[in-house]
């Protein structure tokens, strides 16, 4: 029957006789006086709202008969509820701000877990409270997490939803073969008689961690990267630095515009899974700036009636090619096209050779530089008298790049005359122990006994052969003058490879020759050193080359 004390304000007490098998909804509904009910084992169901707003209820013990608690049946009340152990379902606000009593792993503490994850029952013997299991992070790495099961119960088959895991013990699970940097929803589930308890956690593994160190001149930048990948497995990486893609880890990028913002990315690409095949691309990007570009001509040298040296100091990349000079008489108007030749740059400074000059006229020049996207940057103008002469030595330089492949090593220099015409040039090379000392060494010790090639021009290139494997050598850019003097460039030092049956891989090709060499930090290199040498070929590409 419905309704059958709804409202009944002065019932204290109710004994519900073994004869009832059901309490109907709404039976006891707003009876604010009611205290206590004792209901026999024979009732199987309670209607929805029976003791719904019952403020007064102290307690109740729910027959093993009833498998469910409808809708709102103690909803607004506040009383101690008995449950027995095979509750199915529990409704909406079936339970209001009840106290409830459970036996600890019944099948009803599971449906009272389901009903509110933050209510908490107590335990029948012993008073404690019964907190719902859940999953808690006991490690994590970047391919690996690690959880247990809090609030374990042995009365409850335990399991976790995901296959992919290794099952250490009871409580303790952990996942292998994952993706770094990415959450993952691991799910649990406590069950006992057809009914679940589902629980879970986010965990997020650890990143890889990549580092972005940059450094610019007014028209290069120079990117060394680095990762930390704990046991993540990383299959390959790479730079792009405007779009210019450079394998590895480091890379140099020329021509660039000055003072102008360049977007470098890195990026690392890991492998995961059962399989291995599946992958992932992590990536770091920063914005880099070239320098403000500095372009400052020089008193010309006029070694001869009109035939001058020019020069002019910069903070170009010493790998810059496309720099030179302008040159124009000083009463042309903008009709007259200027006279333009390339030059050479050797630490932050651009000379070039000017010929056969009018000696009556005044001229002046101006030094430039044209980056990649032909853009051109030139400095301010300045006069020559090319009558004005003095006496000048020659200036000479070695090149601290040299291609080492094998037993040869390709070599390059700079000369060009002053006052004296040069009768002789090219290089002087000889076999060094690389010590202090030597290395101390002013560049004109040469040694009596050093081996020379020659080379023309006034960019001056040669290969040296035939030379030791394993060994370091020195080696020197020199002139002659026609007054039988000898100038010498720096000493530049270099190794050479160990013998062919030595080395794990070469990275030379008959029509790609090396640009440059670094270390595994990025730190250029005169010749091959043991260990992991990065390798910039002409064709812009980069290999790893590793010596024993």
């Amino acid at each position: 029957m419905l309704n059958i004390f709804a409202d009944c304000s002065s019932l204290g007490s109710v004994i519900i006789p073994s004869s009832v098998t059901f309490i109907g909804e709404r039976s006891f509904l707003d009876c604010s006086s009611l205290t206590s009910v004792d209901i026999p084992n024979s009732v199987t169901s309670i209607g929805e709202s029976a003791f719904e707003n019952c403020t007064q209820l102290a307690s109740i013990a729910i027959p093993y008969g009833i498998t469910r608690i409808e809708k709102n049946t103690f909803s607004g009340c506040t009383a101690s509820i008995i449950l027995p152990d095979n509750i199915l379902k529990i409704e909406y606000n079936a339970l209001g701000k009840c106290k409830l009593y459970v036996n600890q792993n019944s099948i009803s503490l599971l449906s009272i877990w389901n009903y509110s994850r933050t209510l908490s029952p107590y335990d029948i013997e012993t008073n404690s409270l019964l907190h719902a299991p859940s999953l808690d992070e006991i490690y994590k790495t970047q391919t690996t997490i690690k959880v247990k099961v809090n609030n374990y119960y042995n009365g409850y088959v335990y399991e976790i939803i995901d296959k992919d895991y290794v099952n250490l013990q009871d409580t303790g699970y952990i996942y292998k073969k994952l993706c770094p940097n990415t959450q993952y929803n691991i799910q649990c589930r406590a069950s006992k008689g057809g009914i679940s308890f589902y629980f879970d956690k986010n965990v997020t593994t650890n990143p890889v961690n990549m580092f972005v160190n940059s450094s610019a001149t007014s028209s290069s930048l120079a990117v060394v990267c680095s990762y930390e990948c704990g046991d993540a497995n990383v299959i390959s990486d790479y730079i792009d630095i405007n779009g210019e893609i450079t394998t590895g880890n480091q890379s140099k990028t020329i021509g660039l515009s000055p003072n102008a913002s360049y977007k470098v990315s890195y990026f690392v690409t890991v492998n995961y899974g059962e399989s291995g095949q599946e992958s992932y691309t992590f990536s770091k990007t920063i914005t880099c700036r070239t320098m403000s570009l500095q372009l400052k001509p020089k008193i010309p040298k006029v070694i001869s009636s009109g035939n001058v040296i020019v020069a002019a100091s910069t903070n170009l990349d010493d790998e810059e090619t496309i720099i030179g000079f302008e040159w124009r008489r000083t009463d042309w108007t903008e009709d007259f096209v200027s006279n333009s030749e390339m030059a050479y740059l050797y630490d932050g400074i651009i000379e070039g050779y000017i010929h056969n000059l009018n000696t009556d006229k005044l001229w002046k020049y101006r030094a430039y530089y044209e980056s990649a996207s032909g853009s051109r940057y030139y400095s301010e103008w300045m006069g020559i008298d090319p009558t004005n002469t003095s006496y000048f030595e020659p200036t000479i330089h070695t090149s601290p790049v040299i291609n080492v492949y094998g037993n040869k090593a390709n070599v390059k220099g700079y000369s060009i005359r002053g006052t004296d015409v040069i009768t002789q040039q090219g290089f002087k090379y000889w076999k060094s122990d690389l010590s202090t000392s030597e290395v101390n060494k002013k560049d004109t010790d040469v040694p009596t006994d050093a081996k020379i090639v020659y080379a023309s021009g006034m960019i001056m290139a040669a290969t040296l052969v035939n030379l030791d494997y394993g060994s370091n050598y020195s080696c020197v850019a020199f002139s002659v003058t026609s007054e039988n003097k000898t100038y010498y460039g720096e000493t530049q030092k270099f190794c050479t490879s160990e013998a062919p049956s030595n080395i794990l891989h070469t990275s030379s090709t008959d029509n790609v020759n090396e640009v440059a060499r670094y270390n595994i930090y990025g730190k250029k290199l005169n010749c091959p050193k043991p260990g992991l040498n990065i390798i910039k070929m002409s064709d812009g590409k980069t290999k790893k080359v590793m010596i024993k």
